[in-house]
């Protein structure tokens, strides 16, 4: 396992003042924020975006190995595998989020009935009977 500066880095501009004009990367060291990189006052806007997306990278990337990070393929498929469970944990989110709206409908409009049968025809679509 590499060692590295801990996250969250941070972006920081005339932090602290004697970098005035800089935009700087921090780290937090012993509860301290301390430079890691410094764009001083000649570096081009491109520069000082650049160093905001290393530092967005980063924290993205808070609890990977580095190792993990450097193997061919193996981050794309941490991502897609992430972002499936996402969209998956989030459609069933919204599902759910549908399926209280109508059963409050239901229960304000005094038709306990449709509701159980509602209910009942939902509860054995998910058992998949």
């Amino acid at each position: 396992m590499s060692e590295h500066t801990k996250e969250p880095w941070a972006v920081g501009a005339d932090n602290p003042p004697f970098y005035a004009g800089d935009t700087v990367v921090l780290g937090v060291k012993e509860g301290l924020p301390f430079v890691l990189a410094q764009c001083n006052h000649n570096f081009d806007e491109l520069s000082r975006a650049n160093a905001r997306r290393i530092v967005a990278c980063v924290n993205a990337c808070q609890g990977i190995e580095t190792e993990t990070l450097e193997s061919p393929g193996t981050l794309a498929e941490v991502v897609v595998e992430g972002r499936t469970r996402y969209l998956e944990e989030k459609s069933l989110a919204d599902e759910l989020e549908a399926d209280l709206e109508m059963a409050i409908e239901f229960i304000k409009e005094g038709r306990k009935g449709d509701y159980e049968s509602y209910a009942l025809a939902k509860y054995r679509e998910m058992r998949g009977k």
